[in-house]
């Protein structure tokens, strides 16, 4: 049995949001400035989400540890 996902609410909604924004940052109807405004409280929701700072926290540390994996395989090449 697999184990739950605690983030996936926050992915979920996440994805909403990042699909508002993107949607708000390319609309031709709207001026810049109310694109500047709305994608702001589209990154500001974002940031409010429950456990959206922990997601970040892991997803920064895979990347990282990613990042030192490939770095210790070139190494072990040379």
């Amino acid at each position: 049995m697999a184990t739950p996902d605690p983030f996936e609410g926050v992915l979920t909604e996440a994805q909403k949001l990042l699909r508002r924004y993107w949607a708000t940052l390319n609309d031709t109807k709207l001026t810049h400035k109310e694109r500047s405004a709305r994608s702001l409280q589209y990154s500001q929701a974002l940031e409010s989400l429950p456990f959206f700072d922990q997601f970040l926290e892991e997803f920064v540390a895979c990347i990282h540890i990613e990042a030192l994996l490939k770095q210790a395989e070139a190494d072990a090449r040379q």
